[in-house]
């Protein structure tokens, strides 16, 4: 019974995901034909500086971090890569205990993917920041693959409050703790 609950609860999510997606992605295609076009009209172009590419802001040290996975392992809910977690000091025994995070608790899922040719490449970065009581999400892909650099156009930053970054938030709040964890047979504690 529990194994159903849980299946059906991850079918909603899913579920969920997927609507926020295409919400993304419809915003995004908007925004990349230079919105709607108005006739007689310039179009309004609103700046987005969320989602403009820089330096990662936070997380960019995340090797120095606890690494929370003892290897990589498959996520759905990450484009079907494969992830592996760090964790800082601050949040890492809360982390372990399955207990909410204390603000400055930030979290880190680096991702592979596979190239056309098998071969394993670097994916996005996926970043989680507490401040206060709530979290500010992250994508951070410097070196987009070839496949995705012709739908994104380039290196991307999408961070809250940026809508382009509204799936991770859609996503985190179905989640306890708003984290999804690391499943039992990945986890290095």
């Amino acid at each position: 019974m529990l194994g159903q609950t849980r299946n059906l609860a991850l079918v909603v999510r899913i579920r969920r995901m997927l609507k926020s997606l295409s919400i993304v992605v419809l915003v995004a295609a908007t925004a990349a034909c230079g919105g709607a076009k108005t006739s007689g009209t310039k179009p309004t172009v609103v700046a987005d500086p969320a989602s403009a590419f820089g330096p990662l802001q936070e997380g960019a040290d995340y090797q120095t971090y606890t690494k929370m996975s003892k290897a990589p392992f498959a996520s759905p809910t990450h484009g079907g890569r494969d992830v592996e977690i760090w964790v800082n000091a601050a949040g890492v025994e809360a982390y372990k205990k399955g207990e909410p995070s204390p603000a400055g608790t930030i979290i880190v899922k680096s991702s592979t993917e596979k190239a056309d040719d098998g071969s394993t490449i670097p994916g996005p970065l996926f970043v989680m920041s507490k401040k206060d009581k709530d979290w500010s999400y992250a994508l951070y892909w410097e070196k987009p693959s070839a496949k995705w650099i012709k739908q994104l156009g380039g290196p991307v930053y999408w961070r809250t409050p940026s809508p382009k970054a509204a799936y991770c938030v859609e996503c985190h709040e179905n989640y306890d703790n708003e984290l999804g964890g690391v499943p039992e047979e990945a986890r290095a504690w």
